[in-house]
């Protein structure tokens, strides 16, 4: 039994190991370029508005990926609008998106979800989930206090004058 315990733990242990190295290593680039051309490829096969390669070379593969979902339920649903994307969604600059993540960093401290030491780990797909929890519960309280005043100035009117 001892024997058997101590080989599960050499294998737990080399597991971790081996999961450690793999998450370092950097994306293969060879297979994102040839993912990259596949992508572009489809979308200059399937797009129904003018556009050219080099229209795309600031996106990235997500965003490519994104539009050709997004082509493919336009040909799904003929009442969709046909509409081309926003080129320049793309070309913003590396330092407006980290003034974009700093600011929305400091809000998530500012109400609470956690410390700036603990938001600072965050990876920026989690920091924006969690923001849009933030919007949206924004929004909801908003609609709430808009009830409520409504409510007060209802029961106000409804009140006899002295």
């Amino acid at each position: 039994m001892q024997l058997g315990l101590s080989k599960v733990k050499k294998l737990e242990d080399y597991a971790r190991d081996l999961s450690k190295e793999m998450s370092n290593l950097p994306p293969n680039a060879d297979l994102q370029k040839k993912l990259r051309k596949d992508l572009l490829e489809l979308i200059m096969n399937e797009k129904y508005y003018p556009t050219k390669v080099e229209q795309f070379k600031d996106w990235p593969l997500i965003a490519l990926k994104a539009e050709v979902n997004r082509i493919e339920r336009i040909k799904n649903d003929p009442q969709m609008k046909r509409y081309a994307p926003d080129w320049n969604k793309y070309k913003r600059t590396i330092a407006d998106l980290t003034l974009e993540y700093k600011r929305k960093k400091a809000e998530l401290v500012a109400t609470k979800y956690g410390s700036a030491k603990n938001i600072s780990k965050w990876s920026r797909q989690y920091i924006d989930m969690v923001y849009e929890k933030l919007e949206k519960l924004r929004e909801t309280d908003h609609q709430r206090n808009q009830h409520t005043r409504t409510k007060r100035l209802m029961s106000q009117s409804n009140r006899p004058s002295l």
